[in-house]
């Protein structure tokens, strides 16, 4: 998965193409599937040894939502970049996830990146607002606790970690952010116009699996 302080530049770019609803219900929706306690809050299926993220039950269940309220439109987000760096690092990269060193060396990435992401993306430490979503059907999905998930990620901006990078270079962080971009744009414009939306397939992904 993309980093929390990815997300919010997915949707910085995004913001400045769009003018939302409710900007900050979006960025809280964006990182929201990370806050999960219990639940599936990444919609994830495999289907003929191909893994996904089930964006089509997602707006099965979302989709009117997802047209009125910039919450549950931020989570469709998520999805989306999440599918999309998934395939990024398992497919261009040949990622081996069941090396558990790997999985530990790149989410140490992320810290390192994470000043390089926030001064290239102009992004705020008090960008993000904490709203009560008790009682949002969003909590059908499974049990967040979004509070303390905001709380870590404002922490991050004070973090610097000067390690080498393992990984996930400042060139494929832009690479990504780009990409994941351009696919929400024009998923974001499907939805509005009522047009087809992406498939499952079309963003699975085979990784290694453990011998």
């Amino acid at each position: 998965m993309a980093s929390s302080m990815m997300h919010l530049a997915i949707i910085e770019k995004l913001s400045h193409s769009i003018n939302f609803k409710d900007i900050n219900r979006l960025r809280i929706g964006s990182i929201l599937p990370d806050a999960c306690l219990k639940g599936n809050s990444h919609f994830k299926k495999t289907s003929d040894n191909l893994n996904m993220y089930d964006l089509e039950l997602y707006r099965n269940k979302y989709l009117q939502k997802m047209k009125e309220d910039d919450l549950y439109l931020g989570y469709y987000l998520h999805l989306i970049q999440d599918a999309i760096h998934r395939r990024m690092v398992y497919h261009e990269y040949n990622w081996d996830s069941t090396i558990k060193e790997n999985v530990n060396k790149l989410h140490n990435d992320y810290v390192i990146l994470n000043n390089y992401v926030i001064s290239k993306y102009m992004l705020d430490k008090n960008i993000l607002k904490n709203i009560d979503i008790s009682k949002e059907s969003i909590n059908d999905i499974g049990e967040f606790d979004l509070e303390k998930l905001v709380n870590d990620i404002k922490k991050q901006f004070d973090i610097t970690n000067n390690d080498s990078i393992f990984f996930f270079t400042k060139e494929m962080t832009d690479t990504y952010i780009n990409n994941a971009y351009k696919l929400c744009l024009s998923e974001i414009k499907n939805i509005y116009d009522e047009k087809e939306c992406i498939n499952n397939i079309s963003l699975s992904y085979y990784k290694k699996q453990k011998l």
